[in-house]
């Protein structure tokens, strides 16, 4: 019984982990400027206390994510290995990929909001430049690290569907979800529909037996 918590929490983790990088991302990204937007424009948002406050709290977010992330990844790691065919990759394959989606979204909320936590120090003054560099240069990281996060759960749905962890429709929409992350570098938001499947994953694996196969009494 202990055992069977102990899965149902780290399997659940991954419920939280994904609320709380989508979060993140939209708290750091809605006052992010646009590719239209003025330098005086820019300049107003990063100097309002407001914007920067919503940021820290994005990327404060956006690390709790990332160290709730970690339990879940371990836990899909372990029944991949447990559930998948002798001798496949799938299980590093997904490991790999969710340490590079979880890195590259921390990597991505930090350098995003870097500006905006430059503010608090009085001689700092707003570039404009820096800004719409830093923002782009986390737009890109974010549509890397969505990149990332096809290849686990590609190599999360194929093994799902292989030894029925998962409704099939959920594993053939994983797949989708898995291709569409190439194409999605050039929308950032594609990250948050790749933490939406990852959370109804994560509950669906959560009322799972125990990996031993220990069922609940």
């Amino acid at each position: 019984m202990t055992e069977l918590r102990s899965d149902r929490l780290t399997a659940g983790a991954g419920i939280l982990a994904a609320a709380l990088l989508a979060a993140g991302f939209v708290l750091i990204g809605v006052d992010s400027p646009g590719p239209h937007a003025s330098r005086s424009e820019v300049v107003a948002t990063y100097v309002d206390d407001a914007t920067n406050s919503r940021q820290a709290l994005g990327v404060l977010l956006t690390a709790l994510g990332g160290v709730c992330f970690l339990p879940f990844l371990g836990y899909v790691h372990q029944l991949l290995r447990t559930r998948a065919r002798q001798g496949s990759v799938l299980p590093s394959v997904a490991f790999a990929g969710g340490i590079v989606l979880v890195g590259g979204v921390v990597t991505a909320a930090v350098t995003s909001a870097a500006v905006s936590a430059g503010t608090y120090f009085d001689a700092v003054r707003v570039d404009p430049d820096l800004v719409m560099t830093t923002v782009a240069a986390g737009f890109y990281l974010h549509g890397f690290a969505a990149m990332a996060g096809g290849v686990l759960i590609a190599a999360l749905a194929v093994t799902a569907r292989q030894a029925d962890l998962l409704p099939k429709p959920l594993t053939v929409l994983g797949l989708v979800v898995a291709a569409a992350s190439v194409p999605g570098i050039l929308a950032g938001v594609w990250i948050l529909v790749e933490a939406a499947w990852i959370a109804v994953a994560a509950g669906l694996l959560a009322r799972r037996p125990a990996l031993s196969g220990v069922y609940a009494s």
